[in-house]
């Protein structure tokens, strides 16, 4: 057998052997796992596009939506259509919102809502869900009003700050429902004064896990709105 035969082989191996390596090099991007919620109202009609796929979807008002994925390396970009085709006999769409997603470590949980009472016109707020990480059974609380608040649920005693998300463990309980009381400081000062605006029993509910929102009462000063959404515990 001739050495250039040998020659031959050995460069043919060695270039498949590159190309195997470049084509194991090239990885598809990281995806994100993130579920939708709209603070308002249902949204229906939406899509966006993962790589070419079109997604479509809904965004629930009564709680989280089911799990999706998007690649991070481009912004994430909802669409409604127009009801126009392009040159391609493609549907038109319209962009609505959009959020650039640079982790896929955790969940997110994208919050829609309404920019000032306008038609199709949002901004959407993300948080990293933390009732899809655990087994456990906790209360991921998120104070979006302006105001100091004190709480007890059950016999434990809370303070959440504005904007400062804090997570405690499911209230103890072998009963149906549980106590939760809320207070706001009326003044900023350190001393102001605690006035009581938020009394209720809540249903306890074994093996779900609860995002509660606390938010300003439209048109009402010093009053707060309260906003639970109960999902399951996640099985691992």
């Amino acid at each position: 057998m001739s050495k250039n035969f040998y020659k031959f082989s050995f460069c043919f191996f060695a270039l498949s052997s590159i190309i195997r390596l470049d084509a194991q090099s090239v990885e598809e991007p990281a995806k994100a796992k993130f579920s939708t919620l709209a603070w308002d109202q249902t949204i229906k009609g939406l899509y966006y596009w993962d790589d070419e796929e079109r997604i479509n979807l809904n965004i629930p008002n009564g709680a989280p939506s089911p799990t999706f994925e998007a690649p991070i390396d481009k912004p994430l970009v909802f669409y409604r259509d127009t009801g126009q085709i392009d040159e391609a006999g493609n549907p038109i769409g319209n962009p609505l919102v959009s959020i650039n997603i640079d982790r896929a470590d955790d969940p997110l949980l994208l919050i829609f809502f309404k920019r000032n009472d306008q038609t199709d016109s949002y901004y959407i707020a993300p948080i990293v869900n933390e009732t899809q990480t655990t087994p456990e059974e906790i209360y991921q609380l998120y104070n979006i009003s302006s105001h100091d608040i004190v709480a007890k649920f059950n016999d434990q005693k809370i303070a959440l700050e504005p904007n400062k998300p804090l997570i405690i463990p499911a209230p103890g309980t072998d009963q149906a429902s549980f106590g939760v009381m809320m207070a706001i400081q009326m003044d900023s000062q350190e001393n102001g004064e605690w006035q009581l605006v938020y009394k209720a029993f809540w249903p306890y509910r074994q093996g779900r896990s609860s995002l509660v929102f606390i938010s300003d009462q439209e048109g009402r000063k010093n009053q707060i709105k309260v906003r639970r959404f109960y999902v399951p515990t996640r099985e691992l």
